[in-house]
């Protein structure tokens, strides 16, 4: 299988209309092209509930088939626009015309966009009601409504419906149970797909492996992290920011600073441009560890790339100097941060003045 390189930067694959779907926009007549525009437009005007959908193709010159209500339920549910894309579909069984699977397929998908899970679960049983068979297209649609939806029990039980049926899963199908199962907190069975996913030689995106490193933040599972990071570059993947983020982060909470900066090293040598979540991470690191010359280092680099750091970021860097008995570099920093606009919490000028007071205070003396 052919990979993308490495770090070059990621293009969408989302089709621009439903998959299958050909120029030909499915107008009885020749020339329904620019039928086809008009009625776009008028839908794209059109608002939900009001009869104006319904309107629109009582008034069209050319009497459109299947493909073309397809396509306009596709251009509804783009617009995450799922109310209009349902008055589409009426319209379209009321002209006597059958929905088939890709017409069925789109709908589910336009409600999946909008958030409506449960109205995308409803189509589905009105296209198993209607004898129309669902393909890989229609399972992954419902996996990835599910997804949204954060409904992993609904979705695994969609899977196990899908592969009974001997329908083909895809890697979209994958991917979205993956991220479903990250997300219900099914961690070991989101590895489980992701190795049953390169077994069957899918291509792994960087959205899923950066979805499966996020997981391993909270279990605090290093080894993992480390083997989801390495298979990720193995693979020719494109390693992302977000990615490095999620494996610096598993590195901090398990107080792993030198790893934590060796990523951060590797991430400017392959021009992996660092955010503001990155720089956080790793002051916060710094900040663990007493590494206040590190700390300083990188809000220097945070200052050269013109991210705006926040009072997170002076929290850790004022805290890195204080940890480290530099008192005085946690003033200067302290100072710089409030005259370039950033909001100081509380705690962190209590923790200095604790510091300082600390300090100034003589210790015992005996005999």
């Amino acid at each position: 299988m052919a990979h993308r390189n490495r770090w070059k930067a990621g293009q969408s694959s989302e089709p621009s209309s439903p998959r299958g779907m050909r120029r030909n926009h499915g107008w009885e007549k020749p020339g329904g092209a620019h039928d086809m525009d008009t009625m776009k437009a008028q839908i794209a005007r059109a608002k939900a509930k009001t009869g104006e959908i319904e309107a629109a193709f009582k008034n069209a010159s050319f009497q459109p088939r299947a493909a073309a209500y397809t396509i306009l339920i596709n251009q509804c549910g783009r617009a995450k626009e799922w109310e209009k894309a349902l008055e589409v579909f009426e319209v379209m069984k009321k002209a006597g015309i059958q929905p088939n699977t890709i017409t069925y397929s789109t709908l589910i998908t336009a409600c999946g966009n909008s958030g409506q899970w449960r109205k995308a679960i409803e189509v589905y049983k009105w296209m198993k009601d209607a004898s129309v068979q669902p393909n890989t297209i229609t399972y992954s649609a419902l996996i990835s409504a599910c997804e949204r939806g954060k409904q992993t029990n609904r979705a695994l039980e969609l899977f196990e419906e899908m592969t009974a049926a001997n329908v083909e899963v895809d890697a979209i199908c994958y991917s979205a149970l993956i991220s479903t199962c990250e997300k219900g907190g099914l961690q070991e069975k989101a590895f489980e797909l992701l190795d049953e996913m390169q077994r069957n030689d899918f291509e792994v995106s960087s959205l899923t492996y950066t979805s499966l490193l996020s997981s391993c933040i909270d279990t605090g599972n290093v080894d993992k992290a480390v083997e989801l990071f390495l298979s990720m570059q193995m693979s020719g993947c494109e390693v992302t920011t977000p990615a490095c983020n999620s494996l610096i982060a598993v590195f901090n909470r398990a107080g792993m600073c030198l790893q934590a900066l060796h990523v951060f090293e590797e991430m400017q040598k392959a021009n992996i441009e660092p955010d503001l979540t990155t720089y956080n991470q790793i002051l916060s690191c710094c900040q663990k560890c007493g590494h206040w010359r590190g700390a300083l280092d990188v809000w220097g680099k945070m200052q050269y790339a013109g991210v705006q750091p926040t009072s997170a970021t002076c929290s850790a860097c004022v805290g890195a100097c204080i940890r480290g008995g530099q008192l005085a570099k946690a003033q200067e920093v302290l100072q710089r941060m409030r005259q370039s606009g950033v909001q100081v919490d509380m705690e962190t000028m209590q923790s200095l003045a604790i510091a300082q007071a600390n300090a100034a205070v003589p210790g015992p003396t005996f005999g």
